[in-house]
């Protein structure tokens, strides 16, 4: 059985949502314990003393650029922009297989038996689509939205302790310390746009499709 280290990355604002994902995480994945990385700062006395939750300063990790990234980037951007170097310490720091990172505003209602099941079946990364099929005209949402919102939803995604994923992440850490900004005419949606390059450089990748783990629209 693969050892995951389960994170997510937030702004104190919604340290509300983590708490929220941490109890649901914890009910469904009973050994469970979600990091929490603080991108604004790390106010100690403003954040809940729970079981389900370790607290972690992002600004003490050493992220390269954290300083600049949280001089130029919005709550929103910054968050994003850490996802990938809290991804890596979060690996190192539970010496463990592989990692899953929700958005802070997610909510787990069942066991994640079908991600963890890949991971053990050696797949370096698995990530969900935003939409499994085209759009009809006049829809919501609008399929061709996502040519630059990004093909998968980055509010989850799962890597692998192995070098196939740990390079990508080096790599998707690296372009966010720059150009992690929504900047649609230059084909950028903060940390999204990136990964869908994840196809072209992660071979074994699992494109979970199932509705079952991404209800979203």
């Amino acid at each position: 059985m693969v050892q995951i280290a389960y994170l997510t990355v937030c702004t104190h604002s919604h340290i509300g949502f983590a708490v929220t994902l941490a109890k649901s995480l914890r009910a469904a994945e009973p050994q469970s314990r979600l990091l929490v990385y603080v991108a604004d700062g790390y106010q100690e006395e403003l954040l809940p003393a729970l079981d389900e939750i370790v607290f972690v300063p992002a600004a003490r990790i050493g992220i390269e650029g954290y300083e600049d990234m949280a001089s130029r980037y919005g709550p929103f951007e910054l968050s994003t922009a850490l996802k990938a170097p809290c991804a890596l310490d979060a690996l190192r720091r539970l010496d463990a297989d592989a990692v899953i990172y929700f958005d802070s505003d997610i909510l787990v209602l069942q066991p994640l038996e079908m991600i963890k099941a890949a991971l053990e079946d050696r797949y370096d990364c698995v990530l969900t689509p935003h939409i499994t099929q085209p759009t009809k005209s006049g829809e919501f949402p609008v399929d061709t939205g996502y040519l630059t919102a990004g093909t998968f939803n980055m509010g989850f995604a799962a890597f692998s302790n192995r070098e196939p994923a740990l390079a990508f992440l080096d790599w998707w850490a690296e372009k966010k310390r720059q150009d992690c900004t929504i900047n649609i005419s230059h084909g950028i949606f903060a940390d999204q746009t990136y990964c869908n390059l994840v196809p072209a450089v992660i071979s074994r990748l699992l494109v979970l499709r199932s509705h079952a783990a991404n209800i979203a629209y």
